[in-house]
């Protein structure tokens, strides 16, 4: 072995960090190792011992915060991990043609005894078609950034067409398993611009109509039917239908900046992009209702509270916390995944018989995976599982 890893921390350490910092829970963290508090806490102890750095602010049972050190070896500890599960899926799939030699690896690994060295990250750039949207895939994660800073990214008629190409393509593509939506310079989205709907405003009342519907199912309906799980990162304001598209993703991470808003009282709008439906199932009807009819301006952390978002992070942490839970999902079983997505939404609009006679259907479906078979012979190894997505 090569002597510059003669003195880092061991694999098990590192694995324990790693579960430690994605989760931001000892309790977490232990649940998914199978391991106690005090065990994950002695093996940080070792890792922060071997590297001569803190890598914890703060080790509460509820909350677990990182320093910059900590944050830097997590980042690396990620991609690490990824690549090691795309080689070994590579290989067990039998197409592993190409051979990877020791010294190849050591080269390719982000170095650890030199916390903020580059991290290894391959990035695909995808064009869009236009520069409104942008778009990437990095580490199994599809990024699509609303680009209109001058707009507070508000949604353009231009935007519409390339949304639904980038939600679709990214859906069916297999080196995706997570798709993340964020907004550019200091907004989520504003919402739809309708200085550029000229279409939505035009023709007889019932063209008006059509036009409307066909644009909000489109807008809202590609990324509710997406059966990935899809993560919002919100920094700055997100009003309107950029709220409703915020609420339409799986999950959502706020920065602690974020203001959420209706909006279409200020305006004397009813209100659309689906926002009715999303407000009343995430929130309830009474807590719909003065939204809507209110029209306030949220902070992040009421927003929590009530049930807008998932969690609120700082805003120097939002990239980065987005990121690093759309990897996660994207790393996890995206087919039961899908199946789950497929249970939840039909439950919606079922009652319990009808849900449980579905849920039959799809647990059947994932009893068969070898995801599942994947799952079970790892916790019985107590060593994280490499899922396939199938």
């Amino acid at each position: 072995m090569d002597h510059r890893y003669h003195n880092l921390p061991s694999l098990r350490a590192l694995e324990t960090f790693e579960a430690l910092a994605r989760n931001l829970s000892f309790k977490l963290a232990a649940s998914e190792l199978y391991l106690t508090a005090g065990e994950i806490r002695r093996q940080i102890k070792v890792i922060e011992e071997e590297l001569g750095v803190p890598l914890l602010d703060s080790d509460g049972a509820e909350a677990v915060v990182l320093t910059a050190p900590g944050k830097e070896v997590y980042t690396a500890l990620a991609s690490i991990f990824s690549m090691a599960c795309d080689v070994l899926m590579t290989i067990k799939r039998g197409r592993g043609e190409q051979n990877v030699s020791p010294s190849g690896m050591q080269a390719s690994q982000p170095s650890l005894s030199n916390v903020g060295a580059s991290k290894m990250s391959q990035t695909i750039e995808v064009d869009s078609g236009t520069s409104e949207l942008l778009a990437e895939i990095r580490d199994r994660v599809a990024i699509i950034t609303l680009n209109r800073p001058e707009a507070r990214n508000a949604i353009s008629d231009g935007m519409l067409a390339a949304w639904v190409n980038l939600i679709s393509s990214f859906g069916d593509d297999s080196r995706v398993g997570s798709i993340l939506i964020a907004g550019a310079k200091g907004a989520f989205c504003a919402g739809v611009d309708v200085r550029g709907m000229g279409g939505l405003t035009e023709g007889t009342f019932e063209q008006q109509v059509a036009s409307q519907r066909a644009f909000h199912r489109r807008l809202i309906g590609s990324l509710m039917a997406v059966r990935k799980p899809t993560v919002a990162a919100i920094g700055g304001p997100a009003a309107g239908g950029g709220l409703a598209m915020a609420l339409a993703c799986d999950m959502s991470i706020a920065g602690e900046s974020a203001v959420l808003t209706t909006a279409f009282a200020r305006i004397a709008l009813s209100g659309d992009c689906g926002i009715s439906w999303l407000l009343t199932r995430l929130v309830g009807v009474a807590r719909a209702r003065e939204l809507m009819f209110l029209s306030e301006r949220i902070d992040a952390k009421r927003a929590e509270t009530i049930g807008l978002v998932n969690r609120v992070v700082p805003d120097a942490d939002l990239s980065e916390s987005a990121f690093g839970l759309a990897a996660s999902l994207a790393a996890g079983p995206t087919f039961a995944f899908a199946r789950m997505k497929d249970s939840l939404d039909h439950a919606v609009t079922s009652n319990l018989a009808e849900s449980m006679d579905y849920e039959a259907i799809n647990v059947t479906l994932t009893a068969q995976s070898l995801d599942h078979k994947e799952g079970v012979r790892s916790s019985k190894e107590k060593r994280r599982p490499a899922f396939e997505g199938r």
